[in-house]
């Protein structure tokens, strides 16, 4: 199943906007390639904003609920990954710690317009998450891994693409197109698109169209594309 829902750094939480595939499949990697928003030059603590990929994260209820998703993106305004509110990559266990650096690059910035290849899989043979990313507009590239501690849980079953912002607000960070949107499954060792994944469902976290923050378009021909877009700045439950 793939689900669309509405974008913080966390699928479970309210304003978090993009695409989720969930399969019995086993996903073991996820990637995309996107352009840093131009509109928006720096954030705030109170309006962060993240820009990533995820692998897990679909046990919403049940005793892993935030505690079974690994990410990794770009982030603006969080000080947790760097002094100042520039976008900074960033990588997380959710919920075993906090968004941190992406590879202790605390000083590393993405200028807004560069474009980012991401690529994060996860080994189960060795329960290792690894993360890669590269400014392709510079060339620089930082690789690196992470063993999850207790009570992280791997479920296996969803990839993510998400745009994400503080419950009830978000800066207008104009648009931001997910291109390259792939998922691999274990099984077979084959990357798939997000849109061959079907069915298609819309998650939104309880939101309506007429309260959210950001809203997601539609996935392009290619069913591996779609953008993300700002709608408004105050938003909230209905």
């Amino acid at each position: 199943m793939l689900r669309l829902y509405s974008l913080p750094v966390d699928p479970n939480a309210a304003n978090a906007v993009g695409y989720r595939e969930q399969q019995s499949s086993v996903y073991v990697a996820v990637k995309t390639v996107f352009a840093v928003p131009t509109t928006l030059t720096s954030c705030s603590l109170a309006y962060e904003l993240g820009y990533w990929i995820g692998l897990g994260g679909s046990d919403t209820t049940g005793p892993y609920r935030g505690r079974d998703l690994v990410q990794q993106g770009v982030e603006c305004g969080n000080t947790d990954v760097g002094s100042g509110y520039s976008h900074r990559p960033f990588s997380q266990l959710a919920n075993t710690f906090g968004a941190l650096p992406f590879c202790g690059y605390n000083s590393w910035t993405i200028p807004t317009g560069h474009v980012v290849y991401q690529n994060m899989s996860f080994q189960t043979s060795s329960n290792t998450a690894c993360f890669y990313l590269e400014d392709e507009t510079t060339g620089v590239i930082h690789s690196c891994h992470a063993v999850p501690g207790s009570p992280w849980h791997w479920d296996l079953n969803t990839a993510e693409w998400v745009a994400e912002a503080p419950t009830g607000g978000a800066l207008n960070f104009g648009s931001i197109r997910f291109t390259d949107a792939n998922a691999e499954l274990g099984s077979t060792s084959t990357w798939v698109t997000l849109g061959s994944q079907a069915p298609i469902t819309e998650l939104a976290d309880g939101y309506t169209s007429s309260t959210y923050c950001i809203a997601p378009g539609a996935i392009g021909s290619d069913r591996a594309s779609f953008t993300d877009s700002w709608i408004r700045t105050d938003c909230g439950f209905p």
